[in-house]
């Protein structure tokens, strides 16, 4: 009897209020996260110290010299010595302070370079830089654009002009027109459509490899790319309206093209 009227101990429970439960969780996070953090830094470390090697097509930022034969016809040499100078500069062979090298490739208009990868980071980005003040339309196409839009007459107005030379001088050309059809779009909105010769939507008005138009104050604003040849390549704007029949090819003398440096 004694014993069953004596008094059970009590069981005790862990209780963890809202508070405790939240410092836990958080411990726990930040010391995966740190984890975490730690791992990704040392992957980095070894990214940016790592050497290998990787091969950069450049056809478009070399100099092509269209009376030479063979693969000998472009000129790296300006290239290169802007790299080994401008990228990770003591990384280099080169400059008899590092390990990494950059070597042309004629055959296929590349290089190929071994360092590190922060050095290929850096070219890239470089690479990225040439690509784009190459490709930078002059500072009067938007000018020229609005001079076609006020006027409304059937006059063609060269933005610029390249003399063709080889594949890839269309190929730089191609990506002007590109570049303004994004900046006329920021000004005039979407163009109506973005044309091709040879498709079947092809405007019959028109005569170009490639066209954008805006129908715009009951007219057509147009820019587009022209084969000229055997002069060469032209970027062009101009109006066009109903009563002026088909556009002509704009002809244009060879004096008037240059090639991009």
């Amino acid at each position: 009897m004694e014993e069953t009227n004596k008094q059970r101990p009590r069981r005790r429970f862990f209780r963890f209020s809202l508070f405790t439960l939240m410092l836990v969780f958080t411990c726990v996070a930040g010391y995966f996260s740190g984890w975490r953090w730690g791992a990704q830094q040392r992957q980095q470390d070894n990214y940016d110290n790592s050497v290998f090697a990787k091969v950069y097509n450049v056809a478009d930022l070399v100099t092509i010299d269209p009376s030479s034969i063979g693969i000998s016809r472009a000129d790296f040499d300006p290239l290169l010595e802007l790299i080994v100078s401008t990228i990770e500069h003591s990384s280099w062979k080169e400059n008899s302070t590092g390990v990494g090298e950059i070597q042309p490739f004629p055959s296929n208009l590349s290089i190929v370079v071994s360092n590190s990868g922060k050095a290929h980071d850096g070219i890239a980005e470089l690479l990225q830089q040439l690509r784009h003040l190459r490709y930078e339309l002059p500072e009067d196409c938007l000018a020229k654009v609005r001079e076609a839009v006020a006027r409304k007459h059937n006059v063609i107005f060269p933005v610029k002009v390249l003399a063709q030379h080889a594949i890839e001088d269309a190929q730089c050309m191609e990506r002007h027109f590109e570049s303004a059809v994004k900046q006329l779009t920021q000004v005039f909105g979407k163009p109506s459509g973005v044309y091709q010769a040879g498709k079947k939507d092809f405007p019959k008005w028109a005569t170009a490899q490639k066209i954008a138009v805006w129908n715009y104050w009951g007219g057509k604003l147009y820019f587009a790319l022209q084969d000229s040849r055997p002069q060469g390549l032209a970027l062009v704007t101009g109006w066009w309206e109903d009563s002026f029949g088909d556009l002509q090819p704009m002809q244009i003398a060879p004096e008037a093209f240059a090639q991009i440096e």
